[in-house]
C-alpha cells in the first residue's frame, strides 16, 4: 500500500496472492489520486476485509503514517504487518 498527500500523487493498493514459495500473482489493483489519507485507511480496511484479512504492509514514511495511524487506531485492525531490524512482524505496536 502506498499512501500520497498531496493531489494528484497516487494512493494505491495492490492485492498479490501467493501461491507458493516462487510465485505470486496480483490479483487487485486500487488506485486513486484525490483520496484523503484518513479516507484512504477506510478503503484500506474494507478490502483487507473482502480479503480475508490478509496482512497489509503499508510504505513506511510520514505520509503512510496518516493511513497507519487511523487504521490501527481508528479502526482497530490488527493486519498491520511491520519491519523493523529484527525482521517482519505479524502484528504491530504502538511504537512503530
Amino acid at each position: 500500500i502506498r499512501p500520497e498527500e498531496q493531489v494528484g500523487d497516487y494512493s494505491f493498493i495492490q492485492i498479490i496472492k501467493i501461491l507458493d514459495k516462487d510465485h505470486c500473482e496480483q490479483v487487485a489493483v486500487y488506485q486513486n489520486n484525490l483520496i484523503a489519507p484518513h479516507k484512504f485507511a477506510e478503503i484500506v480496511n474494507e478490502v483487507n476485509k473482502y480479503y480475508n484479512n490478509c496482512p497489509i504492509m503499508i510504505e513506511n514514511n510520514e505520509i503512510g503514517e496518516k493511513t497507519v495511524n487511523p487504521l490501527w487506531y481508528d479502526l482497530e485492525n490488527d493486519n498491520i504487518c511491520c519491519t523493523d531490524p529484527k525482521g517482519i512482524r505479524n502484528t504491530c505496536n504502538k511504537n512503530f
